[in-house]
């Protein structure tokens, strides 16, 4: 069986009846979540924009989680990242009940796998035949991307994208903002200097989002 991936600001949520096992990629400053239920597993790939009621709503429909983990990578955090990451996952961990600290994981590579057994690595090329890409990846990566990006600077604010539950990929999350306002927001930051935000919105043109 299969390995179903998250992308940045997604979840998924799996059984033994849907994969073997789940993954992201990527993990730089960002934090990811493994939590353990009754007969499921969730994975969290959290950019520490995503909002936390809608973390906690997301996972807290599944029941109760038994074991957590958190994974991040030492390389790429700074410290106010890790002190920020450090008080969402107090809330979180309040709002979903959860009383003993995660298992902490840390990744050089970015990567991180767990399975439905509770085993985890480091290392998803080991498993590099069992790895099932999300659909449609770059769109949904890069409308994630754009929705993060035009938020509110630390606004914290963003839904979680459930990418896979009831043994299915779920469709792609909307846009938050319209073209017109991106454009505009575009055109101020690069009047300070910040191109980024044009770069985004040429990636999505080139991949029909915009």
């Amino acid at each position: 069986m299969s390995f179903i991936e998250v992308v940045q600001d997604g979840a998924v949520l799996i059984n033994k009846a849907d994969a073997s096992g789940v993954y992201t990629r990527n993990i730089a400053s960002c934090i990811a979540y493994a939590f353990y239920g009754e007969n499921w597993l969730a994975l969290v790939h959290d950019t520490g924009q995503l909002s936390v009621p809608s973390i906690i709503d997301t996972i807290g429909r599944f029941g109760a989680v038994r074991k957590a983990y958190s994974v991040q990578n030492p390389q790429m955090e700074r410290k106010a990242q890790t002190r920020a990451h450090r008080e969402r996952r107090k809330r979180m961990f309040g709002g979903l009940r959860i009383k003993e600290n995660p298992i902490k994981i840390q990744t050089d590579s970015g990567d991180v796998c767990f399975t439905t057994d509770e085993e985890h690595g480091t290392n998803v090329h080991s498993f590099s035949e069992s790895l099932s890409s999300i659909p449609d990846r770059e769109r949904r990566l890069c409308i994630n991307e754009l929705n993060n990006l035009f938020s509110p600077r630390n606004a914290q604010s963003l839904p979680v994208d459930l990418q896979f539950v009831d043994g299915a990929y779920t469709s792609n999350p909307e846009l938050l903002y319209s073209v017109k306002d991106m454009k505009r927001r575009a055109d101020s930051e690069l009047e300070r200097g910040d191109h980024d935000y044009w770069l985004y919105l040429q990636k999505a043109h080139r991949l029909g989002i915009v």
